[in-house]
């Protein structure tokens, strides 16, 4: 900043110390663009004029003496607080590099938490299974009945087994009654396979073997959530909760599945994270009735 400035008509005052400092003298005007030889030409002559007509001043800017005119001096300043923005550029630039690698770590934690969850979310829908196998085989049976027109007494003699009657879906627990070498029970009842396999896959929307390859917990959530709305006669399934349904099943199987895809730093499954978003925005729409 100018400490101190005087001009030729003010009188002389001693402004700079230092006897041995030499001022810089600093004029500026501007002249037409023209020819090389015509500018130059025209340059003497405006600065000329400037000595005569223009109002000189002093003063020291970021510890130099400078002497010039306003517009001389103008340039001056606006180059004086170079060093200053790059000073502060370089200090905005490491803050940003602290928040860079805070982020990273925050991502990278959120992956680890979520990785972490998923397997736990796994381990718990294998240790249901073993429990409830009669009871998701009716949750089955009875979606063949009220929902396929099936009034077969097969159909009807699972549904008979008992009275508990499980209304939402269950991926893993429903495909394992399919595993061609049939399923026990808790208490070591084998269950043979079960071969509707299109009953699975109008409420999953995929065939059970692939229930090994489905094992991201957001995936299987969207699932169940198809499968719990499609087979109860308490929510009112809507044409779009369908169709966004399948959008995110076709998106699902051209990404082979994958997983992980809520992570920020999965960029390769953009449309398979756009339809899991379209499906849970339409599935807001399928509200209980009543």
């Amino acid at each position: 900043m100018p400490l101190k400035k005087t001009s030729k008509k003010a009188a002389d005052v001693n402004i700079y110390t230092d006897t041995d400092a030499r001022s810089t003298a600093v004029l500026a005007t501007k002249t037409d663009i023209a020819l090389e030889s015509d500018m130059i030409a025209g340059a003497k002559r405006s600065l000329a004029e400037c000595l005569d007509t223009d109002e000189l001043h002093s003063e020291i800017l970021y510890d130099n003496m400078y002497t010039g005119n306003d517009k001389g001096l103008g340039i001056v300043r606006e180059h004086a607080r170079i060093p200053a923005q790059e000073t502060k550029l370089k200090g905005l630039e490491r803050q940003l590099n602290k928040s860079d690698d805070k982020l990273k770590e925050m991502m990278d934690r959120f992956s680890e938490l979520h990785n972490a969850f998923n397997r736990q979310a796994q381990q718990t829908d294998v240790r249901f299974s073993l429990r409830y196998a009669d009871i998701r085989s009716r949750f089955l049976s009875t979606f063949r009945r009220d929902f396929m027109d099936d009034e077969s007494r097969e159909s009807q003699k699972v549904i008979d087994q008992g009275n508990i009657v499980a209304h939402h879906g269950f991926f893993m627990a429903d495909a394992m009654l399919y595993d061609p070498e049939g399923f026990k029970d808790e208490h070591g009842q084998q269950f043979p396979p079960r071969t509707d396999r299109d009953t699975f896959k109008l409420l999953y929307g995929v065939d059970p073997s692939l229930a090994e390859k489905i094992d991201y917990t957001p995936t299987v959530q969207v699932l169940e959530r198809h499968a719990t709305v499609r087979a109860s006669s308490r929510f009112q399934m809507t044409a779009l909760f369908e169709d966004k349904f399948q959008a995110f099943i076709r998106a699902l199987k051209a990404t082979d599945f994958a997983g992980d895809y809520l992570n920020f730093q999965s960029d390769q499954v953009a449309e398979l994270l756009f339809a899991y978003q379209k499906f849970w925005k339409a599935s807001r729409q399928c509200q209980p009735l009543g």
